[in-house]
């Protein structure tokens, strides 16, 4: 059976100039969802196009394109 998970970015700056990334927080969100999804077994990656969301992908998956 397949499964599909949908995850939010990480913790992003809110009203800042540059909205668009990751704050600390955010940033170990992410690899808290990475190492919780690789334990899990879920194999494949996709993210959106915004830097906020690439961002929390590569901190996901370390090295995986996606």
């Amino acid at each position: 059976m397949s499964r599909l998970l949908l995850v939010r970015h990480g913790q992003a700056h809110a009203f800042d100039k540059d909205a668009d990334r990751l704050t600390p927080m955010g940033q170990t969100q992410a690899r808290a969802v990475g190492a919780w999804l690789g334990s899990a077994g879920f194999a494949e990656l996709r993210c959106g196009t915004l830097t906020r969301q690439q961002e929390t992908a590569a901190l996901i998956r370390p090295g995986q394109t996606v």
